[in-house]
């Protein structure tokens, strides 16, 4: 029993050194990426936090502040999740070679912003809708098969606190990865070497959606454009959409939705497409051209108000 004990105690103190160890790495790295990328700014964090089981690693109190500046802008935490284990193994193999992983996700907690980071114009439009200091926090997962080439993002959530939330969803098909080779050739002089860019007739959509969980703002514009004197958001949009589709197609369908959310906010709206087979977004131009109700039925364009 005791011969156990001390086996279960030699692990978990080889798992506690392990993340330790990897915490005082990627703090000589993220030292090291500030002082070369990020020359004119002070670049400050309160400490990071590894965790193996959660396959995460935190980095918490973040502090950026320009030269010479006094406000700066503060991050709670930034944190890089969910990578497969394929690539952390592959990672621990090689001594952290630089590779593309083919699941991840990262996040952003906290990010505050400040009138003055905002901007003049920017800061007195959101204090003419009752918003001070904005609060930011993102989080996306990301998708990268290179054997299938599909591209994904997976649920990008961008939520400003008692504004709303803005999610996005996308996987595209036939995407041109770069190799590990590019990557590390990338990784070593930024500026001789550039990623490929993806031919854009090339690509295919195989899943789209956007959603916007709104907590006040949609409410505060309409009400701020009525105080002005001008139409609402309502008036805004029926105006926009007068395009030559009929009433019980999609366009006609999905102006009603949308003021029916603009008229009782604080809902979600959600619009996706899922294309019976993926489709080429050169395909999408030409559908285009054929009218929104043609392009909608054949992107299986579905918009829903909850």
């Amino acid at each position: 029993m005791a011969s156990i004990f001390a086996f279960v105690g030699a692990m978990l103190v080889g798992y506690v050194a392990i993340q330790k160890t990897m915490e005082m790495q990627i703090s000589v790295v993220l030292n090291q990426v500030a002082i070369r990328m990020l020359p004119q700014l002070d670049f400050r964090y309160r400490n990071v936090r590894v965790s193996l089981w959660e396959r995460a690693v935190r980095i918490n109190g973040i502090s950026i502040q320009s030269l010479g500046e006094r406000e700066s802008l503060r991050i709670e935490r930034v944190s890089v999740s969910e990578v497969d284990w394929d690539t952390i193994f592959r990672l621990a193999q090689t001594g952290g070679m630089i590779t593309l992983p083919r699941t991840v996700r990262v996040g952003f907690k906290g990010m505050h912003l400040t009138p003055r980071l905002l901007g003049a114009k920017p800061a007195a439009l959101l204090k003419q809708l009752g918003y001070d200091d904005i609060e930011l926090s993102m989080s996306s997962g990301f998708l990268f098969d290179r054997s299938a080439k599909i591209f994904g993002i997976d649920r990008m959530n961008v939520e400003i606190q008692e504004m709303g939330r803005l999610s996005f969803s996308v996987e595209v098909g036939d995407f041109p990865f770069p190799t590990d080779r590019d990557l590390i050739a990338l990784s070593r002089d930024p500026k001789s070497e550039k990623p490929p860019v993806p031919e854009f007739a090339d690509l295919t959509l195989r899943y789209g959606e956007i959603r916007y969980d709104d907590f006040s703002l949609v409410g505060r514009v309409d009400q701020m454009l009525k105080n002005e004197g001008m139409p609402g958001l309502a008036a805004v949009i029926e105006s926009s959409t007068r395009l030559p589709a009929s009433a019980d197609g999609f366009v006609g369908q999905a102006t009603a939705k949308l003021k029916k959310f603009i008229a009782t906010p604080e809902q979600s709206i959600r619009l996706s497409t899922r294309p019976s087979e993926p489709l080429p977004f050169a395909a999408i131009g030409l559908e285009a051209l054929l009218g929104p109700d043609k392009l909608a039925k054949r992107l299986d364009l579905r918009l829903d108000v909850n």
